[in-house]
């Protein structure tokens, strides 16, 4: 597994977790997902899902907010 936390040139923080593909079996779809989904989008983010082969990926985006000049 892989993590990892970044800021764009702009006014958004990102966090990418990648499953390496070592647990063997895909997880089924439920309200995991949903809820984040949701959660990000309340205050402005998103949240974006890829699987290839057996690797899956989520990757969460966030408006900066309050951030120091």
């Amino acid at each position: 597994m892989t993590i990892a936390l970044s800021a764009d040139s702009g006014d958004h923080v990102r966090l990418r977790v990648t499953n390496d593909g070592v647990t063997g079996h895909a997880a089924e779809p439920g309200q995991g997902v949903a809820n984040l989904t949701e959660r990000l989008a309340a205050r402005g983010g998103r949240l974006t899902t890829t699987s290839r082969e057996r690797r899956h990926q989520l990757e969460a985006t966030l408006p900066m907010r309050d951030r120091p000049e």
